[in-house]
This record gives structure tokens, C-alpha cells and sequence, in this order.
């Protein structure tokens, strides 16, 4: 998992008190050489919409949670190779706060993934 300057400018600017965009939707990829950089802004050629996610926080860990279902599936005949995810804070564009590469899951219509997120800061 990587987590790109996005999420760090964003989190640097809550502690600060100042505004700054939250992560709000997922997208999916296919793509086997997707970015991993810290500045990087897309996962590549995404499959489908991306998903709202639900997020919520219990003290110190925060979930980002998010549905893909099988109804969003593109290649209906032998199902969709997700080989990495992102979580950004807009429904299209840029605005990748962490991307996560999979180990090739393949989803059929047949049934849909959650992805949770779970980060727990901790100082050091």
C-alpha cells in the first residue's frame, strides 16, 4: 500500500485545522503495472465507476469501506482480474490518497467485494 502525498498534504492540513478533501470513492484497475509512486495521481485504466465509500472513525483508526457489485463487472463472459485499488477523493480525475495493489482477484457477476480500509495512526 502506498500513501501519496495527497493523503499526506490532506493530513497535515486536518491536524493544522484547515480544509482539505477526505477520501470519498473507490476505483478498481486491471492494469498489472500500475503507478505505486507517492505523488502518483491515477491507478491507471480504472474498470467501471468508481464506489462512494463509507468512512468512519472509532478513536484513533479510520475505515474507508466501499461495495464493487457484480452488477459493475465489465467482462461478463470470464469475469474482471482486479489487480489493484485506489481510494480518491473524487468520483473522476485525480485526487489518489492511497492506491493497493491485489493479488489478482478474479470477480464474476455472481457476487460483489467490500474493500475496508483500515489506518490507525500511531506516534513514534
Amino acid at each position: 500500500m502506498v500513501l501519496t502525498d495527497t493523503f499526506l498534504t490532506a493530513m497535515a492540513k486536518a491536524i493544522n485545522n484547515e480544509s482539505y478533501n477526505v477520501v470519498s470513492h473507490l476505483a478498481v484497475t486491471s492494469d498489472t503495472s500500475f503507478e505505486a509512486s507517492t505523488s502518483a495521481t491515477n491507478i491507471g485504466s480504472e474498470l467501471g465507476t468508481r464506489e462512494a465509500t463509507s468512512n468512519t472513525r472509532s478513536g484513533t483508526t479510520v475505515t474507508f469501506s466501499a461495495i464493487r457489485s457484480g452488477a459493475d463487472v465489465i467482462d461478463t463472459t470470464s469475469g474482471d482480474t482486479l489487480t489493484g485499488l485506489g481510494y480518491f477523493d473524487a468520483v473522476s480525475g485525480d485526487g489518489l490518497h492511497t492506491n493497493i495493489e491485489l493479488p489478482s482477484v478474479n470477480q464474476t457477476t455472481g457476487f460483489d467485494i467490500e474493500f475496508d480500509l483500515e489506518l490507525t495512526p500511531q506516534r513514534r
